[in-house]
């Protein structure tokens, strides 16, 4: 995954590169994070954010996507 640089301090962006195998090194690294002890007492945030086929940004919590997995037994 390819890190993108920011000027904020502790601000952390990762993305793709575009290839096949992109979402689902993605969403393995968010699932491993979330079930750390350390990661989820220390974020802010933890969000997906997606570019949409008609060019809109979609922006969702990938802590709470989880935690609703967590609660359907998924």
């Amino acid at each position: 995954l390819k890190e993108v640089k920011t000027d904020t301090l502790n601000h952390i962006i990762f993305t793709d590169r575009g290839t096949n195998k992109d979402m689902g090194g993605l969403a393995s690294v968010a699932i491993d994070l979330y079930q750390t002890d350390w990661f989820p007492k220390y974020a802010v945030k933890f969000l997906w954010i997606s570019r949409n086929r008609d060019g809109s940004i979609s922006e969702s919590s990938i802590f709470d996507e989880l935690e609703d997995f967590k609660v359907k037994g998924i």
